[in-house]
């Protein structure tokens, strides 16, 4: 379990207290570090991760909609199975051991975000800002070829 000092599990509205998912719409975890959290299922709208450390977490079927990973190091962490990322913001986050497997990132902000070595499959990348993203030796597999093919993307 996650200990953070500003938000008490008791005060978390549960969605559906039988399977522990929860409502964190607007919570604030900036510059926080979160280890072996089980974050599935749950309402994320708006949360802030701004500078956190994020270790195998796992955010599947989540609504991370607004969800701001500004300056976040996500490490294992599971976004995708319907994770709705829908104005997500990943401006210079890093990526380590995260897979992106099978999702939507259209119109995302990954200006500056550290994929390299990222494992990246079936991705849809339109119309996304990957200004100075670093894609260094990043394995790219049925992904969206147009949106990769930029001046400011370093790709290996």
């Amino acid at each position: 379990m996650m200990s953070l000092p500003e938000i008490k599990l008791t005060e978390w509205h549960r969605l559906d207290p039988q399977n522990n998912i929860l409502d964190l719409t607007g919570a604030d975890f900036e510059g926080k570090e979160i280890v072996n959290a089980w974050l599935a299922y749950s309402n994320l709208e708006g949360a802030i991760f701004k500078s956190a450390t994020l270790t195998n977490v796992n955010f599947g079927y989540s609504n991370l909609l607004k969800v701001n990973f500004e300056g976040a190091t996500l490490e294992n962490v599971n976004i995708g199975n319907e994770t709705n990322l829908e104005n997500a913001i990943f401006k210079n986050a890093k990526f380590v051991g995260t897979p992106l497997h099978h999702l939507d990132l259209s119109n995302l902000n990954f200006e500056g975000a550290d994929l390299s070595y990222a494992s990246i499959e079936d991705v849809v990348f339109d119309m996304c800002d990957l200004s100075k993203a670093n894609f260094y030796e990043a394995t790219l597999e049925n992904c969206t070829p147009s949106a990769l093919v930029g001046q400011n993307s370093l790709i290996a």
